[in-house]
């Protein structure tokens, strides 16, 4: 069931994507190419944004991949622009 949320109707989004580090979510390609997961995230907090109050409050909890132990702050730059 897909359910669409008003624009700027949220007040909290508490959130633990995945890390793209292969975890097997049988939906979900866990194993993407570092620009296609970066741009994905991107949609995704733009989805986020739009959905959540002028006042509200985004947690989103984000790892270091072994290989790539920037990659949360590589997620915080790309989320600038969000």
């Amino acid at each position: 069931m897909n359910v669409i949320l008003s624009t700027e109707s949220v007040g909290v989004v508490v959130t633990s994507l995945p890390y793209n580090i292969g975890v097997d979510y049988h939906t979900y390609d866990d194993s993407l190419p570092r620009e296609n997961y970066l741009r994905w995230i991107r949609d995704v907090c733009a989805a986020i944004r739009r959905i959540l109050k002028l006042n509200g409050s985004f947690f989103l909890n984000i790892g270091p991949k072994p290989t790539i132990p920037s990659l949360p702050f590589e997620v915080a730059l790309c989320l600038e622009i969000v």
